[in-house]
């Protein structure tokens, strides 16, 4: 069962308030009218919570029989191995989706923890397919084929060989999906090294590196690519 947070100075709990612009933008009730949306939330039982930043949304992440859709906010999908390291596995947007279906790991641990204040809707798994509705489990399809991709695209950046494979891969990635040669690192480099699975001095120093072979140029957090 899903271990939800229930600190009471983090958390906020709003059951069947989600609003008309939330609703609107779950990929989950596509084609799906406003009418009929608001029934769906009400008939699959879901709960909408709200986080403030750094808050544990969810431990045992392989264990879940729930899912959580991102209403507003930014959320971590974090891994400790058996030796207690950390890597970023994920950093998930709005109107993504976590849970056990979607983050298979057999031996670590995962946490979703809130990268700022956010609101998550939870709706139980078993629900939207015993709800034996044609629209909302070709949804969730659609939502497991898109989940594929994107792991396909993280396995193959984590299988870079060097530190400077990972970096250019990211940087290029984060270039394509904001469209322009300059952008901001939504993450603090401490947090990338985890994300990339390495040693934070050597991230730094490949950086460097990178900067002085003109490859990209950095201000802060910005980074341009110059290839």
């Amino acid at each position: 069962m899903l271990q939800l947070q229930q600190n009471v100075k983090n958390v906020k709990i709003n059951l069947m308030t989600v609003n008309r612009g939330e609703i609107i933008m779950i990929d989950l009730f596509l084609k799906f009218d406003e009418k009929t949306k608001k029934q769906l939330l009400k008939k699959l039982n879901s709960k909408k919570i709200e986080y403030k930043k750094d808050s544990i949304i969810a431990s045992n992440l392989n264990n879940i029989d729930t899912i959580g859709i991102i209403l507003s906010g930014k959320v971590d999908i974090i891994r400790y191995d058996e030796n207690g390291k950390r890597t970023i596995l994920n950093t998930l947007n709005v109107n993504d989706i976590f849970g056990a279906y979607f983050t298979k790991s057999s031996t670590s641990e995962l946490f979703a923890i809130a990268r700022e204040n956010s609101s998550i809707l939870f709706i139980e798994y078993e629900k939207i397919i015993s709800s034996k509705d044609t629209n909302l489990i070709n949804n969730i399809i659609d939502i497991f084929s898109n989940k594929i991709l994107e792991l396909n695209d993280r396995i193959e950046l984590l299988t870079k060989k060097s530190i400077r494979d990972k970096l250019l891969d990211y940087f290029t990635y984060t270039s394509k999906k904001n469209m322009s040669k300059s952008f901001y690192l939504d993450m603090t480099y401490t947090d990338l090294s985890d994300y990339l699975s390495v040693d934070r001095s050597a991230l730094m120093r490949e950086i460097k590196y990178l900067k002085e072979d003109n490859l990209i140029k950095t201000e802060g957090k910005k980074i341009t690519i110059l290839y």
